[in-house]
């Protein structure tokens, strides 16, 4: 039997990280079983998931993740993340964009995931917010590397 991934985005919106995340999850269909999760695009995005249709990917939508802070909304999407993940039993969650990435992991940490990784997409460290904002961000960020398996070296 093939191991289990879970690939976790934030949305599948134009751009380099959906494609990356329906590359990767297309390579590794010979080699795991692949689930393909992803929030929703905000009304002004333009929505790439014809790609994830093309490579005949599912995807799994949460509907109440979004980019967009918005703490009901994203209590009940970890929860349904958490679900989810309890329901398939990965072996492996790997999450891309930062609402995933903090919503997946503590998902999959409190789910018991054995490996859980985070891709980073670009850097939104630099001059897209305030300064406490980001000291805020990167606290959050030292803080879920303590529960990824891919830590980077902070300890």
């Amino acid at each position: 039997m093939k191991k289990k991934v879970i690939n976790i985005i934030t949305r599948l919106n134009i751009g380099g990280a959906t494609i990356h995340v329906v590359n990767l999850t297309y390579a590794l269909e010979d080699y795991y079983a692949n689930i393909l999760v992803s929030g929703q695009i905000e009304p002004y995005e333009s929505d790439m998931s014809y790609y994830a249709k093309k490579y005949n990917i599912p995807v799994k939508y949460i509907n109440n993740m979004s980019r967009e802070l918005q703490f009901p909304n994203d209590l009940v999407a970890l929860w349904r993340i958490y679900k989810l993940i309890k329901k398939e039993k990965p072996d492996i969650v790997n999450t891309h964009l930062s609402k995933a990435g903090t919503l997946g992991r503590i998902a999959a940490f409190l789910a018991g995931v054995p490996f859980i990784y985070h891709t980073f997409h670009g850097n939104i460290f630099k001059g897209n917010f305030s300064k406490w904002k980001v000291k805020m961000f990167i606290f959050i960020e030292w803080m879920l590397a303590i529960i990824s398996t891919n830590n980077m070296g902070f300890f």
